[in-house]
């Protein structure tokens, strides 16, 4: 396929966006494949995020169980968007964070020697567009390699990685002006990935602020968004998003935390369910009230999972979670007239 029906096929997308948007779930469960193939038949999960530097042989962050998780993935059918990694590159070469071993340290000491950084990142990109080429058929699509929050440096690397012949979903991540995401549109980009985390907006009035004057360009033009790393469920379903991607499900499931609906206040957020103690938690299980437990009981129960073992278990949290995640947009989320509303997971 030449570079140019390359770019028309992907600047199509191809891609409809629904009532609601689509998680991509991100993050590891299982330790090999058949764990992993497990918790997708329970979950119901059709949607995962994977990260190349993870799963690709010969990343600098490769982890055989991530491969296999991601193998099992495409095996299993699920759709799956693929992120490249900028972010954990930015990681290592400037602290060598997730450099669990002596020899993943010492690379990343090397690396992060000023001379060694462009080469080092150039080859990352080099062997990203490789791995995109061998394995773009099984993914919805896929990510540009946004290693700074800079919007001119994104758009030109951007620029780059389809002169070789692919065609990322480029990223907006608000540190510049709206001008940089209307060149996107411009060049005929219909899906763009929208980022939140500048240090700017911080709080959720900037949030909205922010996220108001990006749909407002990108429903004028017909482009659909995919949030990354979107941890509000609040801003997920307050906007039209295409997608988002989320690592909450498998993040708070370790702090022993489930995803709940609250019959009373109807806000879904966290509770700790944990039978180890939560000192100082109000949302711990332990420390409601009878008829709170009752109905909490009640509504994992009438998913299909024992909320005991939810409740021991971390893997089984996992599983409660990932199903959770990958059935909001089943779930009779109304009371009556009352629409529920959403708080933010931390």
């Amino acid at each position: 396929m030449t570079n140019e029906n390359e770019s028309k096929v992907n600047r199509k997308v191809g891609l409809k966006r629904e009532e609601f948007p689509i998680f991509y779930l991100s993050g590891r469960f299982g330790t090999d494949d058949k764990i992993e193939a497990e918790w997708v038949r329970r979950t119901g999960c059709k949607y995962r995020c994977y990260s190349y530097v993870y799963v690709a042989p010969g990343a600098f962050y490769h982890r055989p169980r991530m491969e296999s998780a991601y193998r099992a993935s495409v095996e299993h059918k699920c759709r799956i968007a693929m992120d490249s990694g900028a972010f954990s590159f930015h990681k290592f070469v400037s602290g060598g964070v997730g450099a669990t071993s002596g020899r993943m340290m010492a690379k990343a000491n090397a690396m992060r020697k000023l001379e060694n950084v462009e080469a080092f990142r150039q080859k990352t990109i080099e062997d990203y567009v490789e791995f995109i080429k061998q394995e773009r058929k099984n993914w919805d699509f896929y990510f540009t390699f946004d290693y700074v929050k800079h919007a001119p440096t994104v758009y030109k690397i951007t620029s780059e990685l389809m002169k070789q012949g692919v065609m990322p979903t480029p990223v907006f991540h608000g540190d510049e002006g709206l001008d940089w995401l209307k060149r996107y549109i411009d060049d005929g980009h219909k899906l763009i990935g929208i980022g939140s985390a500048d240090k700017a907006r911080r709080t959720w009035k900037e949030k909205r602020y922010y996220f108001d004057q990006v749909f407002n360009m990108t429903e004028k033009h017909g482009v659909i968004c995919h949030g990354l790393a979107i941890t509000s469920l609040s801003l997920t379903f307050s906007y039209p998003w295409y997608s988002v991607d989320s690592s909450t499900w498998a993040r708070i499931s370790g702090f022993g935390h489930i995803i709940m609906v609250d019959p009373f206040t109807r806000t879904a957020g966290q509770v700790h369910v944990s039978t180890r103690e939560s000192k100082g938690n109000l949302k711990s299980f332990n420390r409601m009230p009878k008829h709170v437990q009752k109905e909490i009981r009640r509504q994992v129960e009438s998913h299909g999972f024992d909320f005991d073992k939810v409740r021991r278990s971390l893997d089984e949290r996992s599983t409660y979670n990932g199903w959770m995640f990958a059935n909001l947009a089943k779930l009779d989320l109304r009371k009556g007239e009352d629409k529920i509303t959403w708080e933010r997971l931390l």
